[in-house]
């Protein structure tokens, strides 16, 4: 599991993690692509950060930054995320806005395991605004999939 340009994360990742990604992988019943980017599975990023991608922290990799081969809409970016629900991923986040390995536009989605929050998964959204990054709630976030983010349509 080597973003490209990015470490080798691989035997730092949770096993709830490497388990939650099969099971999603099944049940989706198409690819799912770890994203291209360098921090999309570990990070160095200290003892104070508790980004599930830290390894500094947890000792171990409890995400991964991930697409789903689907279709860019809100209902199959909704039936992804409640997919993430159902085999117990316990961090969902939803980023409409991320750019797939071709440069293209592509909803993303954060896959994460939270010790505890089994069953109470952490949802939340990013959207990209002219100016800035804005975090949302994941309905908010879900209802971009599939439109350019504002100030590019």
């Amino acid at each position: 599991m080597t973003p490209y340009g990015g470490e080798d994360w691989y035997d730092r990742m949770a096993p709830e993690v490497l388990a939650l990604l099969q099971a999603l992988r099944e049940r989706h019943g198409a690819p799912i692509h770890i994203s291209p980017h360098p921090r999309a599975l570990g990070r160095h990023l200290g003892d104070g950060s508790q980004s599930d991608h830290n390894f500094d922290r947890w000792q171990e990799v409890r995400a991964a930054d991930v697409f789903p081969e689907m279709p860019q809409t809100p209902e199959a970016t909704r039936k992804f995320m409640d997919l993430c629900r159902e085999v117990g991923v316990s961090a969902i986040g939803v980023y409409p806005h991320w750019r797939n390995r071709h440069g293209r536009y592509q909803t993303g989605f954060h896959i994460g395991h939270r010790p505890g929050r089994e069953g109470n998964p952490a949802l939340w959204g990013l959207i990209r605004l002219p100016e800035r990054l804005k975090t949302v709630s994941i309905h908010d976030a879900i209802a971009y999939a599939g439109t350019p983010p504002a100030g590019e349509a």
